[in-house]
């Protein structure tokens, strides 16, 4: 079954939004990789992100993801998104920003955040 790049995203978001770790990071692949825009690595792996999602999870019980925009080129998939409900130190409460995912055999392998 060929991979599905829209669904991984979109079931990722939802997990996002549940603040349901397990589920947000059975979405990523073991050693996944989140970059900022210059692609400096903000998190890599999954207890690197384990650990600052559960503590934004924990900490954001009004957390929500608003995809406003979502474009699909081959593995990719990239979003539009505002973030709000943010309560983590030396975070805004609010984020807008682009997404750039890529995809492969049903798991995130990189994400980069531009914005």
């Amino acid at each position: 079954m060929a991979t599905d790049p829209v669904a991984v995203v979109a079931q990722m978001v939802d997990a996002y939004n549940a603040r349901d770790l397990d589920r947000f990071l059975d979405c990523y692949s073991p050693d996944a990789v989140i970059e900022d825009g210059r692609g400096e690595v903000l998190r890599q792996g999954r207890n690197a992100m384990r650990m600052f999602y559960g503590q934004l999870f924990a900490q954001s019980p009004q957390l929500h993801c608003v995809v406003h925009q979502r474009i699909h080129v081959g593995p990719y998939v990239i979003d539009e998104e505002t973030v709000s409900g943010i309560h983590l130190d030396g975070f805004p409460t609010e984020a807008h920003a682009a997404a750039v995912y890529l995809v492969e055999r049903d798991l995130i392998v990189s994400v980069r955040m531009l914005g």
